[in-house]
């Protein structure tokens, strides 16, 4: 290599190096005062993409974290003035059972109901002022809602309370044990607690809508999983279908039964008949498999009820021209308890012949129906579909728990009533929001556990990771101080040229 003065490349070089050492430097000890990995786009432009992903993700489930328990504020207040109007609901109902004992008079009476009118007083005040953040809670205002607890559109859970001022508390509807229930109208409808106005609606909303085969259990299992949006409750009931064994059977005589003859839910009834006994044993017999058991009509020696205790649908089929020789039976509805879709006459004449087919008739077990509010049922009024019929079932708020008195004896026992179905709504809405609540307690707990999990995932690509940066400090402090040094000597290099000019 040969010495040159105008061009130092031994300095350039170590110049060079020195820049390189100097960015390093500042490069960690930015790292280190920032704590990032990532402070611009240029360190890492794939990982500062990803990053920015999971920190929108994590401040979303952070603010989703918060809005689940501002709303598990908003819960725990209502849930607070329920727990008192219940206490005071359980205090109102010890008045009643006192007022209602004949041991005491007129005049102490008159101090209960004193009391009694006190309490309603202060139940309707915790009801109709109770709020949160300005938003009334249990005074019939507060609409179903949404809270959103997740981080995308649609994360959210829908709750509603209800009203529990005293003019809305206690007066319940009941329909059960009504004749053609799903079939083409309502009947025989049994009023609970102060329940009084019942009236048709032919333009009413539909609740539910059931086409034709759907049973009982699934009928009420669909109204009560929307029991803490609608308040509606369907509990089932048996259903029960008669047989009704003419005078005209000659005891005595076998009646055979073919397979595939006479079928009760699928299943073909074999077997041999002679007298109402041997009926009973071969549709016993066969119950584990139909679901359905028979036995004899209360009162009576010769007619036969088939009936199924869960409420399920029972469906006889009779095949026209069935031989059952020398017996005569009358399978027919029940109108007090069976709902059809029409009329059912098949007749097993003492010729032993079925006098008209039927395939697949559908019986299906009463639904009891209550709600605190006003019921509007719907379907398709016909005799042909199996539906609730369009019905409203209102509820009379004149009989409401605030109208109780315990001045007499009779309205002691009245008042009683009343209590106990209040009651039983306050426990309904505080189920309710026991329900969401714990809801809400699972969310959180979840959001958190996803809230660790991307802050994990983020830091992993963002944080700078101390150790390892400061030993590249160190590297790097070393390399400059050498890269100086190095420097000095490259300046100096080229006056060895000088030396060769001296004379």
């Amino acid at each position: 290599m040969g010495l040159r003065i105008n061009t130092n490349i031994l300095s350039l070089n170590a110049q060079r190096n020195l820049n390189n050492t100097s960015r390093s430097l500042g490069k960690a000890l930015e790292r280190l005062a920032s704590g990032s990995r990532i402070n611009r786009a240029g360190d890492d432009a794939a990982g500062l993409a990803i990053s920015e992903g999971l920190k929108a993700q994590r401040r979303g489930l952070g603010q989703a974290v918060r809005n689940a328990n501002d709303s598990l504020g908003f819960l725990n207040t209502a849930e607070g003035a329920l727990s008192e109007i219940t206490n005071i609901t359980q205090r109102l109902r010890e008045l009643a059972i006192q007022a209602a004992n004949g041991a005491i008079g007129a005049k102490e009476r008159g101090f209960l109901d004193d009391e009694v009118s006190a309490l309603l007083e202060e139940f309707n005040r915790i009801a109709s002022q109770a709020e949160f953040n300005g938003t009334k809670l249990l005074d019939g205002t507060f609409d179903s809602t949404e809270l959103q607890v997740g981080v995308n559109k649609g994360e959210t859970i829908t709750f509603t309370i209800g009203d529990a001022r005293t003019s809305s508390l206690g007066a319940l509807a009941i329909l059960s044990g009504a004749q053609n229930q799903l079939g083409s109208s309502f009947s025989g409808l049994t009023l609970g607690a102060a329940a009084t106005s019942i009236s048709p609606n032919a333009s009413s909303d539909s609740l539910s809508h059931l086409g034709n085969g759907y049973s009982s259990i699934a009928v009420a299992a669909a109204v009560n999983a929307q029991l803490g949006v609608t308040g509606i409750r369907a509990d089932v009931q048996d259903t029960v279908l008669k047989i009704n064994a003419l005078d005209t059977i000659t005891m005595g005589t076998v009646a055979a039964f073919v397979d595939g003859d006479f079928s009760i839910n699928g299943i073909s009834i074999v077997g041999s008949v002679a007298t109402v006994d041997d009926m009973l044993d071969t549709i016993n017999d066969f119950s584990s498999s139909t679901g359905v058991k028979a036995r004899l009509v209360a009162n009576s020696t010769d007619d036969i009820e088939l009936y199924a205790e869960d409420g399920r649908n029972v469906v006889v089929s009779v095949v026209a021209g069935a031989t059952a020789a020398g017996e005569v039976f009358n399978i027919f509805d029940d109108a007090e308890n069976i709902q059809s879709a029409g009329g059912l006459n098949v007749l097993f004449t003492a010729a032993g012949v079925a006098s008209s087919g039927l395939t697949d008739k559908i019986y299906t077990g009463a639904i009891q129906i209550s709600s605190a509010e006003t019921v509007i049922i719907g379907g398709t009024n016909t005799s042909a579909a199996f539906g609730f019929a369009e019905q409203v079932i209102a509820v009379d708020s004149d009989n409401a728990i605030f109208s109780i008195d315990v001045s007499t004896q009779e309205s002691a026992q009245d008042a009683l009533q009343t209590v106990d179905a209040t009651l039983s709504q306050l426990n309904g809405l505080r189920s309710g929001l026991g329900s969401v609540q714990n809801r809400l307690e699972s969310t959180i707990r979840n959001l958190g556990i996803s809230l660790e999990n991307i802050s994990a995932a983020e830091s992993q690509i963002r944080d700078a990771d101390i150790a390892a940066e400061t030993a590249e400090l160190t590297r790097a402090q070393i390399l400059q101080q050498a890269g100086v040094a190095v420097l000095g000597q490259a300046n100096t290099a080229a006056q060895v040229a000088l030396s060769l000019l001296r004379f």
